[in-house]
């Protein structure tokens, strides 16, 4: 009995336009002998060094905060005091970036547009509740070594 599968297969290339790449993408896939009904080009996600970025900023970020006596608390007015550490920076960070764009996760950001919009966001919270005590460390903040 024959049957039908359908296979999604993702294609990464390099090319200047969108119709190039999807002819170049079309052509490696038939090469294999494999029919190409339907091609969508697929935002592009957040990067490994842009992930890298996230947790050195919040690291830098919760430094800065322990430095000043600046608790989580001053920045989110729960009414209790929790350290600033980089994981409830993160957590903060991910409250936000779900109110802006629906995601729970930094691997669902787009590469571009969305980090920066968050990082923005995030930088202006953090002035306004710490009275200009504290900012985000410039971004991106990771750096090759």
């Amino acid at each position: 009995m024959k049957r039908l599968f359908e296979i999604k297969i993702l294609v990464e290339n390099d090319f200047t336009t969108l119709h190039e790449g999807e002819e170049a993408a079309k052509k490696a896939v038939e090469s294999l002998g494999i029919k190409v009904e339907d091609i969508k080009n697929i935002e592009s996600r957040r990067t490994l060094a842009q992930n890298r970025s996230l947790h050195k900023l919040m690291k830098e970020l919760s430094d800065e905060c322990l430095e000043k006596g600046i608790t989580i608390n001053d920045i989110v007015k729960d009414g209790y005091e929790v350290e600033a550490t980089p994981e409830n920076l993160k957590m903060l960070w991910k409250k936000l970036q779900t109110a802006l764009f629906g995601t729970k996760s930094t691997t669902e950001l787009k590469k571009t547009g969305q980090i920066d919009i968050v990082y923005r966001n995030f930088n202006q919270i953090l002035i306004e509740r710490t009275k200009g005590e504290v900012s985000l460390p410039p971004w991106p903040a990771y750096v090759m070594e």
